[in-house]
């Protein structure tokens, strides 16, 4: 398997993993701490800091030392091309998702104030940067899937 579709999955276990832990905390925080489930879906979201461990995808491109493959290239032009291919379409869907969230929060709010002024409180954008990280992410290993097949298929590597 290549090191890129390792590094896909890897990602793709650890966000989903932390989308479980979200789903187990959220009921388990309401009754723990006796408060409603909505109260209690705000802290939960700190399982999201999980995701910080997709940073760990870097020790999937080391070359292996000392191997049969020793002079061998982790990544070629082609892995590379690849590569930015699924970056590309992870950035795309990050700003869709940016902006169908802000402005799907402007129209929320707009429709609860009437034609009065409406901003979008600066607190959410931090939420909507965290949330369209996820989602470049998830893209970016969905991408780096499909371009090299879901399988281990790429003649032993």
């Amino acid at each position: 398997m290549h090191p890129q579709q390792k590094a896909a999955w890897f990602v793709l276990i650890v966000i989903g993993g932390s989308f479980v832990l979200y789903a187990a905390a959220v009921p388990a925080l309401s009754w723990w701490f006796h408060r409603t489930i909505a109260e209690a879906a705000l802290p939960a979201l700190g399982v999201f800091g999980l995701c910080g461990l997709t940073g760990f995808t870097r020790l999937f491109y080391r070359s292996p030392r000392g191997g049969v493959k020793g002079n061998e290239p982790v990544m070629d032009e082609r892995d590379w091309l690849l590569s930015r291919r699924a970056w590309t379409a992870g950035m795309a869907s990050f700003w869709l998702f940016f902006c169908i969230a802000g402005m799907g929060t402007w129209a929320y709010l707009y429709c609860l104030r009437g034609l009065q002024r409406v901003t979008v409180p600066v607190g959410i954008f931090p939420w909507m940067i965290m949330a369209g990280f996820i989602v470049f992410m998830l893209a970016q290993s969905l991408a780096t899937l499909h371009f090299y097949g879901w399988k281990a298929n790429d003649g032993g590597r």
